[in-house]
């Protein structure tokens, strides 16, 4: 570990001392890297930052610029989780009712039925 560096407060498992030091510019490295790869589709890994820097996330003023990525990483996450859930609700909750007969085209458990690859759909052809 580099002398003078502090410990980054990252979220402690099992007791209150950390176990593994991070040196401050790692963890902002870290957190900036988890930040940018949450936009290319992976926004689980925001959670994962949420997660993992939860002392910095709470007490802003203990690290200013890991807060600042951690933030935003908690926005994009909620952000996400929104309209992730929106989404599955709409097609769970609406259905046929809101969607009216639109609806055969948007689902894909009658995919198989469509292109003819189960068997009452054989025997119908024949």
């Amino acid at each position: 570990m580099v002398r003078g560096a502090r410990c980054c407060p990252v979220l402690e498992a099992e007791s209150r001392c950390c176990k593994v030091e991070v040196v401050e510019e790692e963890s902002v490295s870290y957190a900036h890297r988890f930040y940018k790869f949450g936009f290319a589709l992976l926004p689980l890994l925001w959670a994962v930052n949420c997660f993992y820097f939860w002392p910095a996330l709470r007490h802003s003023r203990s690290f200013p610029l890991i807060h600042h990525y951690v933030l935003r990483s908690a926005v994009g996450f909620a952000m996400f989780t929104a309209l992730l859930s929106s989404w599955a609700l709409t097609f769970g909750i609406g259905g046929e009712r809101l969607f009216g007969h639109v609806w055969d085209e948007l689902v894909m458990y009658n995919l198989a039925d469509r292109l003819g690859l189960t068997e009452s759909t054989a025997r119908e052809a024949r």
